[in-house]
This record gives structure tokens, sequence and C-alpha cells, in this order.
């Protein structure tokens, strides 16, 4: 289902005290699975090179140097390290969607770090040959911006699902991203031999795309059906970015996608809040020893802003803020995105749900109304907090429409 084409080759090999050949891959090669085989060789003087560092999208594998290479050797004699100068491995590449993908390639040695080579690569993905009868209406956002409140919104429409249990965390869609992905994707320190990709792999490929389909189906039928809602199109389901959205968006013919977005210094002073008050520490807070520390990276940020501006042209962006305060606007902009009814009828329904919270909702909020979650870093986060989430994210701020003052 997915074929990965090498474009391009592009060495720098005017680095001083730094050579890198690539073996593999090659322009013109194609990939019929989610691996790609680096191999070469990289020597380094004064000192020799350890490590291959290659990157791509949010994700990065490192190559050890520890291959003979007498051919090298014989090229290059003296140079640091040159007896074991050859790498080579299997790079898995994970949830990768369709279109351009670049791998940066970066030697590493005991002093530097330095980026000399990029190869260029498309991703093809034909559509299955399946008919589902429910698509996915994909959520990609972050902890802290409103999921909830928006999946609560969409669950009150006739035409749309999810698993109706508070906080509509049952996402069946990504378990089964998850499980195609594990059943294409073998060890990445196993070497396979060349026949595999051409004989083997496009078929393992195909049936296990359409099979996780038909289990995403059935599950999704039985949903309508427990939910009395025979008229069904979509089934809605949170995903952050980059943990196999893409993959959905990619398998199905007609599939939709909202970017729900939140002023990220808002997102933050959420965080903090909600840790406070239950106790815990969560949200990738755990992760670092200060909030200052936190701010400045504030995990999904990047990769959340990164799909939108792949995707965003085929997506709806909205806002917390505007889901807030102008909620019939908003909600008339999603239905008609999506094709369903957007009569008032049916938008004052789902206002009116968003207003009406039970117990279990109201102890998943941290202000003391919904109207004050709005702006609140102004009141109440420090302004150092503010100005790192400003200074770091001011790029995406901007590209949401949030001011930056």
């Amino acid at each position: 289902m997915w074929a990965i084409e090498i474009v391009d080759v592009d060495i720098d090999q005017t680095i001083p005290g730094l050579t890198l050949g690539i073996d593999a891959p090659k322009p013109g090669q194609i990939c019929h699975h989610l691996r790609v085989r680096f191999s070469g060789w990289a020597i380094g003087d004064p000192d020799p090179v350890g490590t291959v560092h290659i990157g791509w999208d949010f994700d990065k594998a490192f190559l050890p140097i520890v291959v003979h290479r007498p051919d090298i050797a014989q090229a290059y004699p003296g140079k640091p390290g040159v007896e074991r100068a050859g790498f080579v491995h299997e790079v898995a590449l994970g949830h990768v969607s369709a279109g351009p993908l670049e791998f940066e390639i970066s030697l590493a040695t005991e002093s530097s770090l330095t980026r000399v080579a990029t190869v260029r690569a498309v991703v093809r993905q034909d559509k299955p040959e399946f008919s589902p009868s429910l698509l996915p209406l994909v959520v990609t956002s972050l902890g802290r911006t409103g999921t909830t409140l928006a999946l609560q919104g969409l669950l009150e429409h006739p035409e749309i699902i999810t698993t109706p249990t508070f906080p509509y965390e049952v996402r069946m869609a990504k378990h089964f991203m998850k499980v195609l992905h594990r059943s294409i994707s073998i060890d990445e320190s196993v070497l396979l031999p060349d026949w595999v990709e051409e004989r083997f792999t496009p078929g393992h490929v195909s049936s296990s795309v359409r099979h996780v389909l038909e289990c995403i189906e059935s599950y999704y039928q039985t949903t309508a059906q427990v939910m009395a809602r025979p008229n069904a199109r979509y089934f809605a389901e949170k995903h952050t970015p980059f943990s196999g959205e893409a993959w959905l968006l990619d398998l199905y013919e007609g599939a939709r996608e909202i970017f729900l977005v939140r002023d990220f210094r808002d997102m933050l002073t959420s965080t903090l809040a909600f840790n406070e008050r239950r106790g815990v520490v969560t949200f990738g807070r755990e992760s670092f020893e200060t909030d200052e520390d936190y701010a400045r990276v504030l995990p999904g940020v990047r990769e959340l802003h990164e799909a939108w501006r792949r995707r965003g042209s085929s997506g709806l962006v909205v806002r917390y803020e505007d889901l807030i305060t102008q909620p019939e606007r908003v909600w008339a902009d999603v239905f008609q995105y999506l094709g369903v009814d957007d009569s008032p009828e049916t938008i004052a329904a789902v206002v009116a749900r968003a207003n009406s919270r039970s117990e279990a909702e109201l102890s998943h909020t941290t202000s003391e109304s919904v109207a004050r979650s709005v702006s609140r870093w102004r009141r109440e986060l420090a302004p150092e907090l503010a100005a790192t989430v400003t200074e770091n994210f001011g790029y995406a701020l901007s590209d949401f429409g949030y001011d930056l003052e």
C-alpha cells in the first residue's frame, strides 16, 4: 500500500575533515515497506566518525560505524578508524504519510555533529479496495485544549458517532493503526533479503491493511447500532499529531480532519492547574525538572503545527476560544465542512449540550467557568512562563491567529 521512492541523494563533499559515501539508498530505488536500508561509510580526520545520525519528520535513528570496509581502508590509508568505517542499518519509518519525505544525515565525532547529506524521497500510497460505510473524523489536538468539549458537541450530531463514554478516550481506529504498524514493521535490526521486498511485502501489507479496516468498520457499525444512528456518516476520534492519524487520512477517501488549537499559554496554564488540582504530574510535565523547562518545549506543539502545515489545506482549524465565545458560528462551520445537517435546530442542540455538564465532566475542568478559561494566562500564568512560550512558539501562535502581546 505504501511505496517509498528515493528521488535524490545529495552529499556535501566540501566539509573539511569529513567524508561520506552512501551505497544505499540510491535514486530510483523503491521500497514497498516502511523500512529504508542505509549503508555506506564515513571517515573523519583528525577525529574519527563514531555515529551516523539520520533524522526525518520528528524521528531519529543512530547508526554505529562498526562495519569492516577493506575497500575504504585501501582508498584512504592511515585515516583514523578507517578499518571499521562502514555502517548498515534498516531504518523503520513509523507513521509516515503520503507526500515528500526528507532524511537529514549528520556525522558525529567526539567534538562535533555536522549535517553532511540529504536524501529526498516521496511516499506514495494507493487507496485500498475497500468501501467503508463510515468515515474517520480525526480531531487532531493536544491535551488541555478542549477535546472533550469538542467530542461532546460532535456526539450530539445524529450523523456522527464516537464511543459515547466520557472522556471519549476509546479510540479504536487509533488502536488498529498501531496494530497495522506492528504487523507491517519488522524489527529494524533484521536485515531482510531483497526478495522479501519484491515478492512478500506488497501482498502482506495489502492484506494487513484490509484486515484493520474491516475491524474498524465492524466496531463503528456496532457503535452506530448501539447509539441507534442508522444514518451515521462519520466516527470521531481524538488524535495527537504524528500518532497514526495520517494513516487514517491516507487510507480513507473522504476522511476529514479538524485541527483543534488553543492559545498555548492557556494550554500551559490549564495543564499546571490540572496537575496541582489532581495532585499528579501529567501531560508530559513529568519529563522536565522545572516549569520553565516544560514551557520551553511544550511537547506536541511543534508536531501539531507541522501537521497543520502539511495537511491544513484539506482540514479545518477550530480555535478553542471561538468554540467558547462563538459556538453557533463554529459549529455551523464544522458541519458545513463535513457536509452534514447544519440546521439551526441541530446547532442549538449541540450548544445546549456544551452548556450542560455532568459532575464527571466538571471534575475535568480547572477554571471557575468556561468563559473564564479564555485568556486565563493573563491572570494566572507567571509572566516569565508566558514569555518563554511566546519566545519559543510565537510562530505557531501567529499562524493560528493569536496575539503575541
